[in-house]
């Protein structure tokens, strides 16, 4: 599907652009990544955006900004806080979320700008870094 939409893209001049946010096809970061990283990012782009990984779970900023790096054409700011919501009928907390003012929210807003302003100085990995052993222990 992506592919079509790409080439239709391409006849028009025009760039693919997909939005990293709950509840989206690609929400998280290693949903943007199995997508993106099959196409140029001349053609698929990349909307980063930040509260987002607060409500999709724990991830370093240096990580999701060197995975995307090349794929990033658009910035979205703000906060957002996960929080629980009513037990459902087995009794479990579901959880929720809330946005937020940037100081209130569970990221560090500074530290996601500074590396995302940084990230020309990161060197981007690519799939074959992502998927090795080698890579995740930090072995060199």
């Amino acid at each position: 599907m992506p592919d079509r939409v790409i080439q239709q893209a391409r006849s028009f001049g025009l760039k693919v652009i997909m939005e990293t946010h709950c509840g989206l096809l690609v929400c998280s970061l290693a949903l943007a990544w199995n997508v993106c990283c099959h196409f140029n990012p001349v053609e698929l782009g990349v909307v980063f955006d930040i509260p987002n990984f607060a409500i999709e779970g724990a991830i370093r900023v240096h990580v999701a900004v060197a995975v995307l790096s090349k794929y990033i054409d658009h910035v979205h700011i703000g906060g957002a806080q996960r929080s629980a919501s009513e037990a459902n009928g087995q009794g479990y907390l579901e959880a929720d979320h809330q946005w937020t003012a940037l100081t209130e929210g569970d990221l560090h807003i500074p530290t996601w700008v500074a590396a995302l302003h940084n990230r020309r100085q990161v060197r981007a990995l690519d799939n074959r870094e992502l998927w090795s052993p080698r890579t995740w222990c930090g072995a060199s």
